[in-house]
């Protein structure tokens, strides 16, 4: 029974040492290491860099992956020959990555800016360079799995439908502004604030609120493409 429980006791110490383990940085000369303490490193007036175990640094200029607490970060490089590090959210053939955007815009009544989150996708067919998730490209890297192109195909009807809704959104908030300033009110009448005012830029926002749908087509797609490999 003792030998039992130290055997157990064993096993489980081994078993979380591993999990603990989840650290890893590879560079882009092929190396990867392994750490229990890797955190990533942002400095005010300097590069960032990885520290391994409190006292080993890694310049993130050096480093191709790591991986902290489970969560894997790869490098993409940018057009302008800058790069950024995006996490992988699926694994397989094809592995899906994010990478968050921010963007400001302004309302055309008040001048008031509004800052907005977002995320984009990325995926890699195979180790290969990133593309964005969108329609042509995994029609074309997926062209040989049938259910994967009726996910995708799915989204095209989206696609119209978010095209639909902008025009009409910007139609009606155009006819509606121009409508408005041509036509003078009559002494002692009271001004109202016209629907179109509001339908039209909620008719705007269609391609943001299918754009989650979407995102989900996709998704399946590469799911299904990544349990047939």
């Amino acid at each position: 029974m003792i030998k039992r429980t130290v055997f157990f006791v064993i096993s489980s110490f081994i078993a979380v040492s591993t999990i603990q383990a989840q650290n890893l940085v590879g560079l882009g000369g092929g190396q990867e290491y392994s750490y229990d303490k890797l955190v990533i490193k942002s400095p005010l007036f300097s590069s960032g860099y990885l520290l391994a175990e409190d006292s080993i640094k890694y310049p993130l200029k050096l480093v191709w992956y790591y991986q902290i607490d489970g969560d894997y970060y790869r490098r993409r490089v940018l057009n302008n020959g800058s790069y950024e590090f995006i996490h992988r959210e699926v694994e397989g053939a094809i592995e899906l990555y994010s990478a968050l955007r921010t963007t400001t815009t302004f309302n055309p009544y008040t001048g008031v800016p509004t800052t907005t989150t977002g995320k984009v996708n990325f995926y890699s067919k195979k180790g290969k360079a990133f593309k964005k998730v969108k329609g042509k490209n995994l029609m074309e890297d997926l062209s040989d799995c049938k259910p994967c192109m009726e996910e995708i195909k799915k989204t095209k009807t989206l696609n119209l439908i978010s095209a639909i809704g902008l025009s009409a959104g910007l139609g009606i908030f155009i006819g509606t502004a121009v409508t408005n300033l041509s036509e003078k009110p009559e002494p002692g009448e009271s001004s109202s604030i016209p629907a179109g005012v509001f339908i039209g830029p909620a008719l705007c926002f269609t391609p943001w609120i299918l754009s989650g749908p979407k995102r989900k087509h996709y998704s399946n797609a590469i799911e299904i493409y990544n349990e047939r490999e």
